[in-house]
């Protein structure tokens, strides 16, 4: 059964661009590739997404155009990330997201990390597949699904380079999220990367629970983590700051609260407790038929 091999720069079918290599007739069978994102960052998780293609079924529809314009998704625009994400999305066979997020990656280290995401990726997206291709020079754990390995492959194979598309384009809508959540530190604009701007923040700022203390970065000599923004939740009133016509409806549903709760004033001789907060609180002097069951003040 004729499937992929890794492009090299010797083989006869190397195609530089990835359209190419996806539509060689060689090349059609199910197969799936898988690439991260955000190692060398030194905020937020590192990513993995793998992508699921049966290429032939691809190749011959309205699939077609979408494949020529796969391609690394550092050389393309943000708009056009996004809008590939949402095709890879709706062509795929399967796709499978990973994440191990800054704890983790200080515990275990970074290319132990980069293997678990890209490991998990692989084997989510089922046994239906074959050929698996893997980005980069990592090898994986011995648990990992049969793959092949390709240097640079997010620029020669249509599934690495759909996954690295679809890992980029998720990892920067969570990285924008973070931003929010910790506002001075630029995490929608930079993604996590160490940009002078990204650096100053954490010298003024300090390191937040999302970054990767383990990377010794410079910034982070000395630092104190920061907390999160958290948004205060109001203060509910208590029902002693009700308006008075509030509070006595509230009283009268809880017979529980004694009288010395709410008011100094003592009942009056045979007074009900509904006639006698209706009169401390509303004003009301007429008599009032007690409830059934209601106690007396005699």
């Amino acid at each position: 059964m004729p499937r992929e091999r890794p492009a090299t720069a010797a083989d006869p079918t190397h195609q530089p661009t990835t359209t190419r290599k996806a539509l060689n007739p060689t090349f059609r069978h199910p197969h799936a590739g898988v690439d991260e994102v955000g190692r060398a960052c030194l905020a937020g998780p590192i990513m993995a997404a793998g992508v699921l293609f049966d290429l032939e079924r691809l190749a011959s529809g309205p699939g077609r155009n979408f494949l020529e314009e796969l391609d690394d998704s550092k050389r393309l625009a943000r708009t056009k990330r996004e809008r590939l994400a949402q095709a890879v999305l709706a062509h795929a066979e399967a796709v499978s997201l990973v994440s191990i997020p800054a704890s983790e990656i200080d515990r275990i280290g970074i290319d132990p990390a980069n293997v678990a995401c890209l490991e998990r990726a692989l084997r989510a997206l089922g046994d239906r597949v074959e050929l698996r291709l893997v980005d980069g020079r990592l090898a994986l754990g011995a648990r990992a699904p049969v793959h092949e390995r390709i240097v640079r492959g997010d620029a020669t194979s249509a599934t690495i380079a759909a996954a690295s598309i679809v890992a980029k384009v998720a990892r920067d809508r969570l990285m924008a999220r973070l931003g929010e959540r910790y506002p001075g530190y630029g995490f929608e604009r930079h993604a996590g990367y160490g940009t002078t701007e990204h650096m100053d923040a954490v010298a003024k700022l300090g390191p937040t629970p999302e970054h990767r203390l383990s990377f010794n970065a410079r910034c982070f000599a000395g630092a104190v983590v920061a907390a999160p923004t958290r948004r205060r939740k109001p203060r509910r009133a208590s029902w002693r700051e009700l308006p008075a016509a509030e509070m006595a409806a509230h009283l009268l549903e809880t017979p529980t609260i004694g009288d010395r709760v709410w008011t100094d004033e003592p009942r009056l001789t045979h007074e009900t407790r509904t006639a006698f907060i209706r009169r401390v609180l509303l004003g009301e002097t007429e008599p009032v038929e007690a409830p059934e069951g209601e106690d007396r003040r005699d």
